[in-house]
């Protein structure tokens, strides 16, 4: 997910949010998403990394899936002229085909899962 995104990012010019600012890894920084509960004001917080593993028929699969179901991709490059955009998709799609396999195109996940408890 991190490698589209910084495609995407350095052909329209921008920078990743920050740790905690509105993004798709915003919560993703050590100790964001706990600090976030706790000044939430939820007690017993707790925190686990699951991973998972994407599987499609193949990576232009994935990339429709990244064009049409991904909103944060597609807000980065909007601006974009439509040339300036079907070129960094280009490149996003020459980077997602080394996850290619015989059986397909197989990339692994990480989700970073959270809960807590109200206090009282």
């Amino acid at each position: 997910m991190s490698l589209p995104m910084q495609i995407l990012l350095r052909h329209a010019g921008k920078q990743p949010p920050a740790p905690g600012q509105p993004g798709i890894f915003a919560l993703g920084g050590n100790g964001v998403l706990e600090r976030f509960f706790r000044d939430s004001g939820l007690i017993d917080v707790r925190t686990r990394v699951v991973r998972a593993s994407l599987r499609l028929a193949n990576a232009s699969v994935a990339l429709q899936m990244m064009q049409e179901a991904f909103g944060a991709y597609r807000a980065v490059v909007s601006d974009l002229s439509e040339a300036a955009r079907a070129d960094a998709w280009a490149e996003v799609a020459d980077c997602i085909r080394q996850f290619e396999t015989g059986s397909g195109f197989e990339a692994e996940a990480e989700f970073l899962i959270g809960s807590g408890a109200k206090a009282g």
